[in-house]
């Protein structure tokens, strides 16, 4: 297993303060134009503990999903045909993608996230990703939602 991405910076602030305050409202900093609906007035909720949702409700009520939870007795399945489809990128080195993948400290989340260069997604030429998808709602307690997205920034984590 790879090693968990952390990030850190420095707050003039307690650490459980912080946390407190980047959690509960995160729908007050969070760019709505980075979200499902799009609705400036939507709540961003983040639940506590194993199982517990990232979504968001708009205005109206309606709740859009942010990720999926993989079955705790597949996340390892999961995280195997992950590391196939990384494999078979480095064998052969599509080119115009940058895509990384996450498993949470939950032990049964995973995150990924793909930049891609042009119109065309290589992973869908990738056997592999075929495999991984092909079975992905049989893993998972929901299925997957995919949402595009533009980078704001970032600091050595992506290509110039």
């Amino acid at each position: 297993m790879t090693s968990p991405l952390r990030i850190t910076f420095d707050v003039a602030c307690p650490p459980e303060h912080a946390f407190s305050m980047w959690t509960s409202r995160i729908g007050t900093w969070w760019p709505s134009d980075h979200t499902v609906a799009g609705d400036p007035d939507l709540e961003v909720i983040l639940e506590s503990g194993v199982g517990g949702r990232i979504y968001e409700r708009t205005s109206e009520g309606v709740e859009h999903d942010w990720g999926e939870e993989t079955k705790p007795e597949r996340a390892d399945e999961n995280e195997r045909l992950i590391r196939d489809v990384f494999a078979d990128l480095a064998k052969h080195d599509p080119g115009g993608l940058h895509y990384a993948a996450f498993r949470l400290d939950d032990g049964v989340s995973f995150l990924h996230v793909a930049l891609i260069d042009g119109d065309e997604n290589p992973l869908l030429a990738s056997t592999s990703f075929d495999a991984f998808q092909s079975g992905i709602a049989d893993r998972c307690t929901e299925g997957p939602i995919a949402v595009d997205a533009t980078v704001v920034g970032s600091y050595g984590l992506l290509p110039d």
